[in-house]
Formats: structure tokens, C-alpha cells, sequence
């Protein structure tokens, strides 16, 4: 009896943590996020004459928004791909030195792979006033 009593306290704090977990990973990809889009705006102020010179030669305008959005999905994309792959194999092995079966939630992992593709596309959105601002064909007067 005292080993079902410890099993559901057990799986009562996992209940917990199932639980909380999504709005830690959500506050960890809003920081990053926010990290992101102050290195993105930095790297388009910077490079102000670089983007004038691309548009002023023919660059349609979306190829550098590409650019831009390839730029920010990339690092998202490769971060969540070695958490996921790093996190279930340090849960697996942690779940096996305890003796309990692993049990994968799909939904949960996809919903943080959504969240993270959000944070890429929002990041993105964010920065194109500024690069249209830089790409405009009066940065090239260098004074």
C-alpha cells in the first residue's frame, strides 16, 4: 500500500512540473527572443550602406527580408532541435536511474517547437521598419 501512496505523490510533483514547465520554456523564448531582436537591429543599423547599395543595385526588398528571416529561424531552429534531442535523452536516462518508464508528450514538445517558430517569425516581423528604414537609397551619403 505505502508503494502505490509513494508512486501517486510521485506522480503528483511530475503533474506539477508537466504543468509549469510550458510557461518556463515560454519566458526562456521571450528572452531569447528579445535577445534576437536587439542583435538583429544592431546588425541592420551597422550595415545601413551595405542594404542601400543592395536595393540601389536591383535586391528586391523580400530577398532581403529572406535574409533576415533565415538569419533568425536558423539559430531558433538548431537551438530547439538540440534541446529536444539533448532534454529527452537527459530525461530518459534520469526516468531509467529511478526505474520509471519513459512516456514522450508529443503535444507538449511540438507546442515549444511552435512557440520557438513564433519567437524566429516574430523577431523577423519586428525588424522589417528598420531594414526598410536602412535599405533606403539616401544612406548612401557618407559625410
Amino acid at each position: 500500500m505505502s508503494a502505490l501512496r509513494t508512486a501517486a505523490q510521485g506522480d503528483t510533483a511530475l503533474d506539477g512540473i508537466r504543468r509549469d514547465l510550458p510557461a518556463g520554456v515560454t519566458a526562456v523564448l521571450l528572452l531569447i527572443a528579445a535577445s534576437m531582436l536587439l542583435g538583429a537591429l544592431e546588425q541592420l543599423r551597422d550595415r545601413k550602406r551595405v542594404l542601400a547599395v543592395l536595393v540601389t543595385f536591383g535586391t528586391p526588398r523580400r530577398v532581403l527580408c529572406g535574409s533576415v528571416l533565415w538569419q533568425t529561424a536558423l539559430p531558433v531552429a538548431m537551438g530547439l532541435l538540440v534541446a529536444g534531442v539533448v532534454g529527452t535523452a537527459l530525461g530518459n536516462a534520469l526516468l531509467g536511474l529511478i526505474g520509471r518508464a519513459s512516456v514522450y508528450h508529443w503535444s507538449s514538445m511540438l507546442a515549444t517547437a511552435g512557440i520557438g517558430a513564433a519567437a524566429g517569425v516574430a523577431v523577423t516581423v519586428l525588424t522589417l521598419p528598420t531594414l526598410w528604414r536602412s535599405s533606403h537609397p539616401a544612406n548612401l551619403r557618407y559625410e
